[in-house]
């Protein structure tokens, strides 16, 4: 029996002052208790979340490339050559870097000013 602070089994009372619980979580979870709260996060990378994170180390790399060589009020067009089909945030990296126009191709080894490993891409900004 539990009463909150207490555990009794049979004969026997258990409590902070002798009883120590551990949270382990399953594989690919991250748990923490803090006052009496436990949370548990999936840390599982599915390829949804690998996407995402390409998608925003491009965005990263065409912005950081923006900074250089355009104002910030100009519209660019960007072709990315990648290994990682990419088209379905489309829109989000169309938005977040202010391009006019913006494609997608399988990767080819060409020479750009823009070139990332993870994904492997090759991006051509104009």
């Amino acid at each position: 029996m539990y009463n909150g602070s207490t555990i009794k089994f049979e004969e026997l009372l258990f409590n902070s002052k002798n009883l120590f619980f551990e949270f382990k979580g399953k594989d690919n979870f991250f748990v923490k208790e803090k006052d009496g709260i436990i949370v548990a996060i999936d840390t599982t990378m599915t390829p949804e979340l690998l996407l995402e994170g390409y998608r925003n180390e491009i965005v990263h790399a065409i912005q950081a490339h923006r900074k250089k060589n355009f104002g910030i009020s100009d519209y660019i067009t960007v072709e990315i050559y990648c290994d990682e089909d990419l088209s379905i945030h489309k829109d989000h990296i169309s938005q977040e870097v202010r391009a006019k126009t913006i494609t997608f191709a399988p990767y080819k080894d060409i020479s750009t000013e823009i070139s990332l490993t993870k994904p492997l891409a090759n991006i051509i900004v104009l």
